[in-house]
């Protein structure tokens, strides 16, 4: 739902989260556990950053942190092949539609 006068009624205060879509509102009680929450994606985000740089090796995480991390990755790498995707979609426009405007071919002679 939308509130279009701003917070719903109860929350005093909000915070977003970011991601490779789009951006996410949250209310919360108040400013106090909005920054508990801010704090803790950072920490969350650290801690993932550590694991995939391999500095994490001596600590134990639950195999579901490994199954989100993977859907992240996943979806960057989805992200990625669909941005090539695109440039070579429009690398291959350019290139018939500077062809269509030069016109027709001389003729050539191989000797």
């Amino acid at each position: 739902p939308q509130f279009c006068g701003g917070l719903p009624p109860g929350y005093n205060a909000m915070f977003s989260v970011s991601t490779l879509r789009r951006n996410h509102f949250y209310a919360v009680l108040d400013s106090e556990e909005a920054m508990l929450w801010v704090r803790s994606l950072q920490e969350a985000r650290q801690e993932a950053i550590k694991r995939k740089m391999g500095h994490a090796a001596n600590m134990p995480y639950p195999n579901s942190w490994k199954y989100f991390d993977s859907l992240g990755n996943s979806l960057v790498q989805s992200k990625f092949r669909i941005r090539d995707k695109m440039e070579e979609f429009r690398l291959r426009e350019m290139e018939m539609t500077n062809f269509a405007e030069a016109g027709p071919l001389p003729g050539a002679y191989h000797g």
